[in-house]
């Protein structure tokens, strides 16, 4: 019998009891050990045993490579954990295998201060003039939260490279005015990494975004998320979301994506024009399953254990 841990943030597993329960008991029927396992814990309880395998629920990509130097199976692994983790990262990833994604100016923070550098769009973007058009002065100024004094501040974005759940994501404008924080979400991994915020165009004509869940480097489904309010679509702040058919631009795009490595179980976001077009927005390592739920997909448990049961037992036979 497999040993599996389930790894979680305490405060992150006690959100999200019912899908810990269904895995574990979906782990039994299948013969699997998995018991839930608290990062806190993790140092204590590798000194009595090592898995076989950790299932990844926690974002913390430095503890994923330590795992992995033990030559656990993780699930996802510490090179996706690491990239898809950090936005800026997964944008150059992108832009490096020509993925059609949002304009980015990723800063960075190390001993010598701020830096930063801008990835353009690979496909033909009006947006890229925007990021054009924010010139060194004005990125030092947002760096200190001053208004920049050549661009809007209302026609652009920023990010934490860790946030998820769209909390660390707001108007350029409301970020500086407000003296908002943004990087405590997942300290964690926003200290592992020098990039600390990316800023990008808010995409207008974008107006309802789609997440392409994948299993095992294949399209399982699609979510539609359109926002009550505002530009984010996040379930968790009140997007509204329905399945949706998987479009052969969907399939192209997922498949660029799975070039950039291999995904047990994430999430690829996509912001969706008026017209049906896509780009990529992010990935997400540590992808939820509310929507699903709220879509009436109910065997994703199911599918998701028979998934690690075929890779643990390197076997593709349905279980």
């Amino acid at each position: 019998m497999k040993n599996v841990w389930l790894v979680y943030y305490e405060n992150a597993a006690k959100k999200n009891m019912a899908f810990i329960e269904g895995i574990i008991a979906d782990g039994v029927a299948r013969g699997l050990s998995i018991k839930l396992v608290y990062v806190h814990d993790i140092e204590i309880a590798l000194k009595t045993e090592v898995p076989d395998a950790v299932i990844v629920r926690y974002i913390n990509p430095l503890l994923s490579r330590k795992l992995a130097l033990l030559g656990i199976k993780l699930i996802n692994n510490a090179d996706v954990s690491w990239m898809c983790n950090n936005k800026a990262l997964t944008v150059k990833a992108a832009n490096d295998k020509g993925i059609p994604h949002i304009p980015t100016v990723s800063i960075s923070l190390d001993g010598n201060g701020y830096s930063f550098k801008k990835i353009y769009s690979p496909h033909d973007s009006k947006y890229n003039c925007l990021i054009a058009d924010l010139c060194e002065e004005d990125i030092q100024r947002i760096c200190t939260k001053e208004l920049p004094k050549n661009i809007s501040a209302h026609d652009y974005v920023i990010k934490s490279v860790c946030g998820h759940g769209g909390a660390e994501v707001m108007l350029l404008h409301d970020y500086i005015v407000n003296g908002f924080d943004i990087g405590t979400q997942e300290a964690d991994a926003f200290d592992s990494y020098n990039e600390k915020y990316i800023i990008q165009p808010l995409m207008k004509e974008y107006n309802s975004d789609i997440r392409i869940y994948v299993m095992g480097n294949k399209i399982y489904k699609a979510v539609k998320r359109v926002p009550e309010q505002g530009f984010k679509s996040n379930f968790s702040l009140g997007g509204n979301v329905s399945l949706c058919e998987i479009s052969k631009e969907m399939k192209a795009l997922a498949e660029k994506v799975f070039s950039l490595g291999y995904f047990d179980y994430a999430g690829i976001d996509c912001l969706c024009s008026k017209d049906g077009h896509i780009i990529l927005n992010e990935i997400e390592d540590v992808v939820g399953a509310r929507m699903l739920t709220a879509c009436n997909v109910d065997n994703y448990v199911n599918d998701y254990v028979k998934h690690i049961y075929n890779k643990l037992y390197n076997t593709e036979d349905i279980v």
